[in-house]
């Protein structure tokens, strides 16, 4: 009679005796098994179906009770997905939902993903694409945006943003009436403030911008200078008033704006004046775009720098007048802000 002995059950053994058991407990059929490819016969006779052979033919008894239990095939689970690009920029959604945002908590989310996940620039393009598509919606943090896009820029680390910045900027300008038919009027606008936003905050900003840059704001406020809508008004007087006021800068080589441009910056500002002049004659605006409109002719009768007295009285009974004026430029920087020292060229633009 054959001796019964006890398995103790060694683990990478157990594992498999089991499984192949079960397979033959779902067969009506007898056969030989071999036990992980090794060549281990199993016994399949009814009379000694607990017997296995291992080792030097050594038998070993494997329980009933073993063979009884149902085999659980471990769970797998799936690895958690990649962290997704699109989902890092949900994060600037915020941004544009119509609420004035605190400049630090700009700066924050704007800082994390351009440098905390090592950002190369297809990630930076697809960044600015979704921040012009979202500034269609909405205007009011766009200049604190395009600020710390600077900032950013001139970290040693920024030549890629630099690319992305301006790459997505021309593309958008010159597929403009695309977007124009596109998006509708209201849209539109805020994309001219988007591109105007650029010029001014995007730069150095003790000189003028670049002249290609310069002139795109007098075509953007040319294809508004009909004023079918009231409400191209406000910002055909900010882009001719922007304008005029970078007319006064240098350019970064030390040239003189004015004279880079030659007459063509002064027949401007000519035919900005004889625009609103047309429009007031023709009547039916309210006292706040009439007020818009004399604005422009106040100051481009003077110096391009707004004079106080007009500041003072236009400040109070224009709204968005404040972002014609020099303090609109100050750059806030949180406490110990590693990047201050790249910003020493406009340290007294910056504060903290």
């Amino acid at each position: 009679m054959m001796e019964k002995v006890v398995v103790k059950r060694p683990r990478h053994f157990d594992l498999a005796v089991r499984s192949l058991y079960s397979q033959s407990l779902f067969s009506s059929s007898t056969q030989n098994l071999e036990l992980s490819g090794r060549g281990v016969p199993l016994m399949s006779s009814s009379s000694s179906n607990n017997v296995v052979f291992r080792g030097r033919g050594r038998p070993v008894f494997i329980p009933q009770e073993i063979l009884d239990q149902q085999v659980r095939r471990p769970v797998s689970t799936a690895p958690p997905p990649l962290p997704s690009h699109n989902s890092d920029l949900a994060q600037f959604t915020p941004l544009f939902s119509g609420k004035q945002v605190d400049d630090f908590k700009i700066y924050r989310i704007m800082e994390t993903y351009i440098f905390k996940e090592a950002r190369g620039l297809q990630d930076l393009q697809k960044m600015m694409q979704r921040l012009t598509e979202l500034a269609l919606e909405c205007h009011r943090n766009v200049p604190t945006i395009c600020k710390y896009l600077y900032v950013f820029s001139q970290d040693p680390k920024g030549s890629d943003l630099r690319n992305a910045f301006f790459s997505n900027l021309e593309s958008d300008f010159l597929n403009r009436a695309e977007l124009r038919k596109r998006e509708g009027p209201v849209r539109y606008r805020n994309f001219i403030k988007w591109v105007m936003s650029a010029a001014h905050h995007y730069r150095n900003l003790l000189y003028a911008p670049f002249d290609e840059l310069m002139l795109s704001l007098l075509e953007l406020a040319n294809e508004i200078s009909e004023f079918n809508d009231a409400d191209d008004i406000p910002l055909y007087v900010t882009l001719i008033l922007r304008f005029y006021y970078y007319t006064s800068l240098p350019c970064s080589d030390g040239t003189d704006v004015s004279a880079k441009l030659g007459e063509e910056h002064m027949a401007a500002i000519v035919r900005a004046r004889n625009h609103v002049r047309r429009r007031v004659a023709k009547g039916g605006l309210s006292a706040e775009h009439v007020n818009w409109l004399i604005l422009l002719l106040e100051v481009t009768r003077t110096s391009p720098t707004i004079e106080r007295d007009i500041a003072e009285y236009y400040g109070d009974i224009l709204p968005g007048f404040a972002l014609l004026l020099p303090e609109s430029l100050r750059i806030r920087l949180p406490e110990g802000c590693p990047r201050l020292r790249h910003l020493e060229h406009i340290s007294r633009f910056v504060s903290r």
